[in-house]
């Protein structure tokens, strides 16, 4: 058994060592996939980036667009490292800012499961999802 030869200092430095790599798993796990980094300014753009990880885009077609600041709260009132698919990333992140501008425009999305296409935004006012714009 290595571990068992191994002096006070080795041991140390093993657990040391194996400790930081179980600490940065799991806070890679938390971090989760659809989340806003510091980086990311508007919701056309968030939206896009994270559509992108799949090869994917987002149509946007909404007249409005949200400025975003301060990613780790939204990421924490979103609760968006718990987002299961972009879908539900979008709805997470327009719920909050619905709610931070109650008077702003509603944004909504259509998903697609195939295509190069994986959303489709538009605010509430604007003709359904796939349709033309009047």
């Amino acid at each position: 058994m290595l571990i068992l030869k191994m002096r006070g200092k080795e041991l140390r430095i093993l657990i040391a060592v194996a400790l930081a790599l179980v600490t940065g798993a799991a806070g890679a796990a938390g971090s989760g996939r659809y989340v806003v980094t510091g980086s990311d300014a508007l919701t056309s753009t968030l939206v896009s980036r994270w559509a992108a990880l799949d090869g994917r885009a987002v149509r946007w077609e909404a007249s409005s667009d949200f400025t975003l600041h301060d990613a780790a709260r939204l990421n924490e009132k979103a609760q968006l490292a718990d987002a299961a698919s972009l879908e539900d990333a979008f709805n997470r992140l327009s719920k909050i800012e619905l709610a931070e501008k109650p008077d702003g425009p509603v944004l909504f999305a259509c998903s697609y499961k195939g295509g190069p296409v994986a959303l489709e935004v538009r605010e509430v006012g604007q003709s359904g999802c796939g349709k033309p714009q009047n």
